[in-house]
């Protein structure tokens, strides 16, 4: 697999390969700090998103074909306060141990997927790619 240009809007959520209204249909932690996530679009034509050094993650509520809404890979220091608190849900509720957290691993990115309903998945790395599988 070749990875492909990927596009973000402004707010830096993922516009090319558009993948709103597709689904999230798996997820591989690979040896060492790889993660890889099976989504397909709209039309069923399947992609892998390649997360590389990932350092925390959180996956919720995953149920399998989860209808995406929106994916987002934002650097670090922009990323809202209330969407830290996702990435430590019921981990790590206090705001300044949060941002000591974040810190400490020295990631670039805060990489969100965000369903219609049931997976949101929160991951610290240091790139994305996305290749056509």
């Amino acid at each position: 697999m070749t990875p492909m240009e990927i596009e973000l809007s402004p707010d830096r959520i993922l516009k090319k390969p558009s993948l709103h209204d597709g689904c999230l249909y798996g997820i591989v932690a690979g040896e060492g700090k790889e993660v890889r996530l099976m989504v397909k679009d709209h039309q069923k034509k399947p992609y892998v998103i390649s997360l590389g050094n990932v350092g925390s993650m959180n996956v919720m509520h995953f149920w399998g074909g989860d209808i995406i809404l929106d994916v987002s890979l934002i650097p670090i220091k922009e990323v809202p306060l209330h969407t830290l608190q996702g990435l430590f849900h019921d981990r790590i509720t206090d705001d300044r141990k949060i941002s000591d957290a974040i810190s400490r691993e020295g990631r670039k990115y805060l990489f969100v997927l965000e369903c219609s309903y049931g997976a949101e998945v929160f991951a610290t790395c240091d790139q994305m790619q996305v290749a056509a599988e």
